[in-house]
């Protein structure tokens, strides 16, 4: 079997919803590889798109999803020209694989900053920003629940 190779550069869309794999494939032939969860993969309605345009694997732990990005690249002699991400949960893995490949994406660090508030809020007045006081639920005292 030969397989072809692709003249784009495609980006890898990490951890998307069927829905939008279709809508980005309909609008932007031949532009993204998808790397879709096996369970989101099994419950979308639509058609998936071509073999070389999906990668289905699970996403964790991540050295795994990268190793499988890597083959799936190989096999398909293409080079990934960047990283998308629309899923939050998926962010700080997008951030790793972008990472690693060499890719621009924000840095593993700030993605944890910006999805945590108790991160990120001790550093807003470090860079001057007024912001209100925050503690974990966990730290709330008793007598105010």
């Amino acid at each position: 079997m030969t397989i072809q190779r692709h003249t784009t550069n495609p980006v890898l869309v990490i951890n998307t919803s069927t829905d939008y794999i279709e809508h980005i494939s309909r609008n932007f032939p031949d532009r993204a590889i998808f790397i879709t969860n096996p369970a989101e993969r099994a419950r979308g309605k639509e058609w998936p798109p071509p073999p070389w345009q999906e990668l289905v694997t699970p996403m964790d732990p991540p050295e795994l999803v990268l190793a499988a990005i890597l083959a799936h690249l190989e096999q398909y002699k293409m080079q990934a020209a960047g990283v998308a991400c629309f899923d939050d949960e998926s962010m700080h893995l997008s951030s790793l694989i972008a990472r690693r490949l060499g890719l621009p994406y924000p840095d593993p660090d700030a993605v944890l900053r910006c999805r945590c508030k108790l991160r990120s809020k001790p550093l807003w007045p470090q860079a001057g920003l007024d912001c209100p006081a925050c503690r974990g639920v966990a730290s709330v005292p008793a007598e105010i629940v």
